[in-house]
């Protein structure tokens, strides 16, 4: 449980889950772990968490749920892995805590409160979200608009170009950033699409790209993401979520291969912390 008394300065990610479409356990995958994504932003005192897979429940766990938490909560998407952790965040069942719930992916059609409703209830899941008793306010907005959620907190965002509609953020604090994009696809031509735009000078860009052969068209494989980032002058890549079969020894190997290419190029792995 944090005591931590914060710098006001201070700005960092850490990883929860890193995994996609389904969480593993096996001994093979504990040395980069196995839960869907998650992660914490701190930005000073400020609390931000991006996607709610099985990895906020650790999450939860490290916090004192007890002691008043105010924090923003954002999603790259609704897909069950971003999502399926949120009946298990324990700081949500204090009445002490308030969290804003923020997608920019599912206007006109729906909302992130009726989409969360959706998911907690019956025949899929026996509680319904009035359960927690944390404060909660919903907040849809359409892919591409810029944030001032905090204050000193600028997140702009862009949607992922997929099939399934997804936002991408980019965190600013301190005159640093924080970009984060899940299920990219290879950005269309020229340096200035909304993607490139987005991740252009960033300190840190976590962006799916992990595979090592292209299992879709324009889905990003390790080198594209290194590609991509170096493109737009991009200072640090780290490559995440891994798919549930890439295990311990794979992950290594793609480690091995894309340091050798760019040493500016790491693998998620839980409990990293990276400082812009």
């Amino acid at each position: 449980m944090e005591t931590l008394v914060r710098s006001d300065r201070e700005f960092y990610v850490r990883f929860w889950g890193v995994r996609k479409s389904t969480p593993v356990c096996e001994s093979e995958f504990f040395r980069y772990g196995g839960n869907t994504s998650c992660l914490e932003v701190r930005c000073g005192n400020q609390l931000f968490m991006f996607d709610a897979g099985t990895g906020c429940r650790y999450l939860g766990n490290s916090l004192d749920g007890s002691s008043g938490i105010d924090a923003d909560v954002f999603f790259t998407g609704t897909n069950f892995e971003h999502v399926c952790g949120l009946p298990f965040f324990k700081p949500a069942f204090f009445p002490t805590n308030s969290f804003k719930f923020f997608a920019g992916h599912l206007l006109p059609d729906v909302g992130i409160q009726s989409t969360l409703q959706h998911m907690m209830r019956e025949p899929l899941f026996p509680v319904p979200l009035q359960v927690f008793e944390s404060q909660f306010s919903y907040h849809d907005f359409f892919a591409g608009e810029t944030l001032k959620p905090r204050e000193g907190v600028v997140v702009h965002t862009a949607l992922m170009q997929d099939l399934y509609k997804g936002t991408a953020y980019r965190i600013e604090y301190d005159n640093r950033s924080i970009c984060y994009l899940t299920n990219a696809r290879l950005p269309g031509d020229g340096p200035k699409t909304n993607m490139y735009r987005l991740i252009e000078g960033a300190d840190v860009v976590i962006c799916d790209s992990i595979f090592v052969g292209r299992t879709e068209p324009n889905r990003l494989v390790w080198n594209d993401g290194i590609n991509f980032c170096e493109r737009a002058g991009a200072k640090k890549l780290v490559i995440f979520p891994h798919p549930p079969e890439y295990d311990d020894n794979f992950l290594d190997g793609v480690a091995r291969h894309a340091s050798a290419f760019c040493p500016a190029t790491m693998i998620a792995s839980e409990g990293m912390v990276l400082h812009p």
